[in-house]
């Protein structure tokens, strides 16, 4: 026979069934908070994805833009080079072209010396002969100056050119990594975002989307403290 009582018994079932609803409640509250905490540590990670994607991209644009700009400071001298060389080789070949007037002008200077002791005066031509040269041995030290000049001067504009030619393959090798983890970041970030929106019944989301909600809010908070002080 039952020691308790029926009053006992609907007692304690009062008392049971208030437990399992107190219970039923706080797992509810803990349920929803769990949820709350999910749905945050997902918007937060989709914003994270959303602003290092926006960094990569905005870092890919500029790479591209600075790698042209030098390829074209590249090709503009790679031009400089060769009109340099031609110039070279022009200098060169005038340098070459004073030598057979000049070996002309010793060979008549020469010839006046072979004179008889009476004739061998003083004239006009040989004054003249003396004036050119002077002129042909003046303008073949200055084309020989302009020519090591010149060559100097390639050598500088090569030296700059090798430089920038590296610069160009070391940055389209960082540009393609970059372009390598914006892919990844995208496939991630779409991963992410397409899992979110399947179990939340929403529709494709993207990373722009999302930059453009979180500065939405943010515009709120702002508007909505401004308002409160």
């Amino acid at each position: 026979m039952s020691m308790h009582t029926t009053q006992e018994w609907h007692q304690h079932a009062h008392f049971n069934m208030y437990q399992a609803q107190h219970t039923h409640r706080k797992a509810d509250r803990q349920q929803d908070a769990s949820r709350k905490t999910h749905e945050d540590v997902t918007a937060e990670n989709l914003t994270m994805y959303s602003e290092l994607h926006s960094t990569l991209d905005q870092k890919v644009k500029i790479s591209y833009r600075l790698v042209e700009k030098i390829q074209q400071r590249a090709e503009s001298l790679d031009q400089s080079v060769k009109k340099t060389k031609q110039s070279h080789s022009d200098l060169e070949q005038a340098l070459h072209d004073k030598e057979a007037p000049l070996s002309l002008c010793m060979w008549r200077m020469e010839q006046r010396e072979r004179r008889p002791l009476r004739e061998q005066v003083r004239d006009t031509v040989e004054v003249a002969m003396e004036v050119e040269k002077a002129t042909l041995i003046d303008a073949q030290r200055k084309l020989k100056d302009s020519v090591r000049r010149t060559r100097a001067c390639i050598q500088a504009l090569e030296g700059k050119l090798e430089e920038l030619k590296t610069d160009i393959q070391q940055k389209a090798q960082a540009l393609s990594v970059d372009e390598m983890c914006l892919r990844t970041t995208t496939r991630s970030f779409q991963s992410v975002a397409d899992k979110t929106a399947s179990s939340a019944g929403f529709s494709r989301v993207s990373p722009s989307s999302v930059v453009s909600r979180r500065s939405t809010r943010h515009d709120v908070a702002t508007h909505e403290s401004s308002r409160n002080e």
